[in-house]
């Protein structure tokens, strides 16, 4: 997976959606994304790597990428994820106050979500696709067979 590819797509959904920073937002994540979900309408969700989540909206209408903290080397797309809502206001934020739980072995670690954004639709189906959670959709030729 090049993530390259992803840093370009967060990118512009941040320049697509007006994600905005505040001083002393470097460490948010890009672009110091602030999305929520509320974590009752959380539908599903898929950890893409250690450092990122997809995160899926009510009928998978919605999609979040998520960026996590450090502590999240041990999940892969096998583990049992629970989400925490640290501040206990219903949502899921990219705050850094929320977090992520999963079984690691004989513990139980968790990681922040550091920022989260919504994604387009196209966005959404180039991740699916790099993490192979789709299949890219087939090119048409547009030469013509005489």
């Amino acid at each position: 997976m090049n993530l390259k590819i992803v840093a370009v797509l967060v990118a512009a959904v941040c320049t697509a959606s007006g994600c905005a920073t505040t001083p002393g937002d470097a460490d948010d994540g890009p672009s110091g994304a602030r999305e929520c979900v509320s974590q009752s309408r959380i539908s599903s969700f898929e950890a893409l790597d250690p450092s990122r989540m997809l995160i899926h909206g009510p009928g998978q209408k919605e999609a979040y990428l998520a960026e996590l903290g450090a502590g999240c080397a041990g999940m892969d797309r096998r583990s049992t994820i629970s989400f925490v809502d640290g501040d206990r206001n219903g949502s899921i934020c990219g705050l850094g106050n929320d977090s992520v739980a999963f079984k690691d072995g004989p513990r139980i670690a968790s990681c922040s979500i550091r920022s989260m954004i919504k994604l387009t639709a196209a966005a959404r189906e180039q991740i699916e696709v790099d993490y192979g959670l789709t299949k890219a959709p087939k090119e048409t030729s547009t030469a013509d067979s005489k």
